[in-house]
């Protein structure tokens, strides 16, 4: 299955993602909180997983970082569809985990992971699903994504640039 880590709102795009597995026949489990258990959003994305529970599998998140590290181990693939990051702990945990990524094609993702990723455009349900469809068939084949850069290869990066001066 494929495993999206968000927030659940508008701007995470988690009710359309949802959507889309639904349409594209793709098992994908949700990890997170909303802002409010009140928050309509919210409410549409928890019936809509419950009434296709076969494709959408949600209990909440994961606060253990080793088990969530797991999770992105035996996932087929991580997605996360949002309309505004500016950078995203949650795939660079996914890509450190080795999990092929699914990304909004915004140019922070770009910036981060070029062509260690895929990209969807931000779109129609029709073209969502399709392109998680294809991610899906495809993750297996995928490359991994490169490890991100620790505090020390930053730390070593700064000191080559700093002798350079």
């Amino acid at each position: 299955e494929l495993v999206c880590t968000a927030t659940i709102t508008e701007r995470k795009r988690v009710l359309e993602l949802a959507e889309a597995a639904v349409v594209a026949r793709v098992p994908v489990r949700v990890l997170g909180s909303p802002y409010g258990k009140d928050d309509p959003y919210y409410l549409r994305f928890l019936a809509l997983a419950e009434r296709h529970s076969d494709f959408v599998r949600y209990a909440g998140p994961v606060n253990d970082r080793a088990e969530l590290a797991r999770i992105y181990q035996s996932a087929r693939g991580f997605v996360l569809l949002s309309t505004m990051e500016t950078r995203s702990l949650s795939s660079e945990e996914a890509a450190a985990s080795g999990c092929p990524l699914l990304l909004s094609d915004l140019p922070w993702a770009r910036s981060i992971f070029g062509h260690n990723a895929t990209y969807c455009t931000i779109s129609k349900p029709a073209s969502t699903a399709a392109a998680l469809k294809k991610f899906y068939d495809e993750a297996p084949a995928l490359p991994t994504p490169a490890m991100p850069c620790r505090w020390s290869d930053v730390a070593n990066q700064l000191v080559r640039i700093y002798q350079k001066l």
